[in-house]
């Protein structure tokens, strides 16, 4: 079955650009932005809420901007159902690391 220009497989096997958007978005911007913050020891407050922030999952507005703008909207629209399901675990390692750093 095809969704735009993603390819899902009766055994749910997901095109590797989506993989890489979703372990970018859930894994690689909160450690980008958390880790610097963590540098500049600025209020531990202001870092846990930012690095979270960063670890949710993406915007729902995302395809409504994409399809206003005709910028893949299938696209988007997965990758927000599919980042809202992949970050429950995210969120909780991201939560425990800020926990266990201070």
């Amino acid at each position: 079955m095809g969704v735009g220009s993603i390819h899902v497989s009766a055994r749910g096997a997901l095109h590797y650009s989506l993989v890489v958007v979703c372990a970018g978005h859930l894994l690689v911007a909160p450690l980008v932005i958390g880790l610097p913050l963590r540098l500049l020891h600025g209020p531990n407050t202001v870092q846990r809420f930012v690095t979270m922030q960063n670890a949710m999952p993406s915007m729902a507005a995302t395809p409504i901007i994409a399809r206003k703008y005709d910028k893949g909207f299938s696209y988007a629209a997965l990758a927000v159902f599919i980042t809202t399901l992949m970050s429950f675990f995210p969120v909780k390692l991201v939560g425990r690391l800020l926990d266990s750093a201070g």
